[in-house]
């Protein structure tokens, strides 16, 4: 919804496309916006902040569960070929730690390959 107030130029609308500012109730369920030149509300940033740490934190738990995960799996598939819990510790600890630096490569790999195309 564009908010149209008198007196506002095309360059303040699209600032404030780009950076919404709250809007307050008024009367009658009417939506009105504060004007473009007014100070930051910064409930709107620690709104953001708030989740942006929220995302984060899920990542991280995330990618730590299935590092556990990975390691979990690869100590039982080499303990139930190989019958040997010592190798079966010893693969399942450095084979993780190989496929995250083989991953970080892959990934670098394809953001080149998607700035190429962007370009």
């Amino acid at each position: 919804m564009e908010c149209v107030a008198q007196g506002v130029n095309s360059q303040e609308r699209i600032g404030r496309a780009q950076f919404p500012s709250p809007s307050w109730g008024g009367g009658g369920g009417e939506v009105k916006h504060r004007p473009f030149d007014t100070k930051f509300d910064h409930r709107l940033l620690a709104h953001h902040s708030q989740q942006s740490y929220l995302l984060s934190m899920r990542l991280a738990l995330k990618t730590g569960s299935y590092s556990l995960m990975h390691l979990t799996v690869a100590i039982a598939v080499t303990y139930t070929i190989t019958r040997d819990w010592r190798a079966a510790l010893a693969v399942g600890l450095i084979e993780p730690a190989v496929q995250t630096v083989a991953f970080l490569i892959h990934d670098r790999i394809w953001s080149r390959i998607d700035a190429k195309k962007s370009a």
